[in-house]
């Protein structure tokens, strides 16, 4: 399943390690937001994982499941690429 992350976090050394853990599964789309295809279970363990590192009481991470009707009418307007687009992601 697609789904957009977008992270809200006050602290840079957290910041770095949430987009650490997120570009292992997906591509950044703009600054704090990726894009990623994964398993219901690789989801889950990114919610445990995000939830570690950031402080919960002042940071925020929010996951959008995209269906695959809205996947199909994201539109791309400049330089970007498609998730389903990628052979292979390099981490």
């Amino acid at each position: 399943m697609k789904y957009l992350i977008v992270y809200r976090v006050s602290s840079q050394k957290r910041r770095k390690r949430v987009g650490q853990l997120l570009s292992a599964y997906g591509i950044p789309v703009s600054p704090h937001t990726f894009e990623m295809s994964v398993s219901k279970e690789e989801c889950a363990l990114l919610c445990k994982e995000s939830e570690r590192r950031i402080d919960p009481t002042i940071d925020c991470v929010r996951i959008y499941p995209l269906c695959k009707k809205c996947t199909s009418k994201i539109e791309i307007i400049g330089k970007g690429v498609r998730v389903e687009d990628l052979d292979y992601l390099i981490v």
